[in-house]
Parts: structure tokens; sequence; C-alpha cells
């Protein structure tokens, strides 16, 4: 649980801080749903896929597997 609010964490940052930069805004996984369940993780890993394809500055880096077998990834910002 301690993992998951970390992601959270990092990727609501990551949100703010690439999305202030790009020129086409892009909704976040929670405001494109009914906004009453939490977004899947292959729904927030779609997100960041096109938060990098959006930026030149921004890299996708793994940062784990979670229980499930799944990646965990972040949104590396970096010139």
């Amino acid at each position: 649980m301690k993992a998951y609010a970390i992601f959270c964490c990092l990727f609501y940052v990551v949100s703010i801080n690439v999305s202030a930069k790009t020129t086409a805004s892009l909704p976040t996984p929670f405001e494109s749903s009914s906004q009453s369940a939490l977004p899947t993780s292959k729904a927030i890993n779609i997100y960041l896929q096109q938060i990098v394809k959006q930026s030149k500055i921004t890299y996708l880096v793994q940062l784990g597997i979670l229980a499930g077998k799944r990646p965990i990834y972040a949104v590396r910002l970096s010139k």
C-alpha cells in the first residue's frame, strides 16, 4: 500500500509538471473516468506513454513490478 501511495503522488506531480509544459491539455485517467473509482494500472501506463510522446524532455522509467506482475512506470523529466 505504501508503494501505491508513493506512485500516486509521483503520478500527480508528473501530470501537473508535464501538462503545464505541453500545448494540448491531456486529461488524467481519473478525469476521463466517471471519477467514482481509481484508474487501473493499465490506464495509468497508457496515460504516462501519452505524456512521453508529447514532450521531448520526458522518458518512461520502470520502477518495479506490482504483485500482479504488472510494471510500475514513472515519467522522468530531463533534457
